[in-house]
């Protein structure tokens, strides 16, 4: 039997010059790059990540996030950042994360994940990648109580 907190991961990322504004405040895009790097990496660590998707023709895509600053780490510090998957909702496999520096909880989030198939560009239920016992044993635990709000679409850029 798994164990509910087997699913929470920390990872460990040290704020650079080039992450920071001019008053050496992390912004906020690097702390989604953060997030996006610890999600992957706790994916692949537990056999539903990029590379179980793509042997599937499926790749996962954020439709959803919610991030909550309550702080903005500073250049030069170490920051953890805890991320782990929160069950099913729908369409949606959910994920929340925290990133702690030296004063404790600095940013919380929530996000919703669709798996997407590769050639016809639909969603799949994540139920086909997870087995009941693995979504019985994924924490209850929440970063925040607020729900992720939808992700406008963007332009491509190769379009332009």
């Amino acid at each position: 039997m798994l164990c509910r907190m087997s699913f929470i991961r920390q990872y460990h990322y040290d704020v650079r010059s080039y992450e920071c504004d001019h008053s050496h405040r992390v912004k906020p895009y690097v702390v989604m790059n953060y997030f996006e790097d610890a999600a992957w990496r706790h994916a692949e660590e537990y056999g539903f990540g990029h590379t179980a998707l793509a042997e599937q023709e499926s790749m996962w895509v954020m439709s959803r996030v919610n991030v909550e600053f309550a702080r903005y780490p500073r250049w030069g510090e170490s920051v953890a950042f805890e991320t782990w998957p929160r069950g099913i909702s729908g369409p949606f496999a959910l994920r929340h994360f925290r990133l702690i520096d030296d004063q404790g909880p600095a940013v919380a989030g929530s996000s919703s994940w669709l798996i997407i198939d590769r050639e016809s560009k639909r969603p799949r239920r994540p139920n086909t990648l997870f087995s009941q016992e693995v979504l019985d044993n994924m924490p209850s635990e929440q970063a925040t109580p607020n729900e992720p709000r939808r992700i406008a679409p963007q332009e491509d850029a190769s379009e332009q």
